[in-house]
């Protein structure tokens, strides 16, 4: 058995596990209240609204698109110390730290790139308040609403990608 090969997979695993509890918590928490003003994602949950619901699963869906290539990116980098013929602690913490850095921007470019491209959205549909239609319960409007959310992170992560690994570049020495 390969137990470096192992041992590489299981920090996969955990520091996956960490980014994508991180993920959702920081999801969740940021639509909730950034779309407050005008959505009330919280209170449509609480009173069991499917069509709220369905929007909720839109957003994350969407940002498990969007950061996905990018922190996987990261942790390839840090199985890359690991795998190093001599790893010191140092370059491992170093590559720690570069992970949670790229996290952070990925997870502020693709909440920035999502609340721009809705609102474009919102203005291009403007004879027709999607908000105020899920608010009231319009499973129809949710579902296309989400559909919109889940493909625009499609066409938005490898931008988001490519953005990030620019502002964090992650370089083996």
């Amino acid at each position: 058995m390969d137990y470096l090969a192992l041992a590489s997979g299981a920090v996969y695993l955990i520091v996956s596990l960490i980014v994508s509890i991180a993920a959702l918590m920081m999801t969740c928490w940021v639509m909730s209240n950034i779309s407050s003003k005008r959505f009330h994602l919280n209170n449509g949950l609480k009173n069991r609204s499917i069509s709220n619901a369905i929007c909720f699963v839109g957003y994350i869906l969407a940002m498990t698109i969007m950061m996905k290539n990018s922190m996987s990116s990261g942790i390839t980098y840090l199985q890359a110390f690991i795998h190093a013929d001599d790893p010191q602690f140092a370059d491992v913490l170093i590559s720690m730290g570069l992970i949670g850095l790229q996290f952070l921007v990925s997870f502020v470019l693709s909440i920035l790139s999502l609340i721009i491209s809705l609102e474009i959205y919102s203005r291009i549909t403007a004879e027709l308040d999607e908000i105020a239609e899920i608010e009231n319960g319009n499973i129809a409007v949710a579902l296309v609403f989400t559909a919109v959310i889940i493909s625009t992170a499609t066409f938005l992560a490898p931008g988001i990608e490519m953005v990030t690994s620019t502002i964090v570049p992650l370089t083996i020495h």
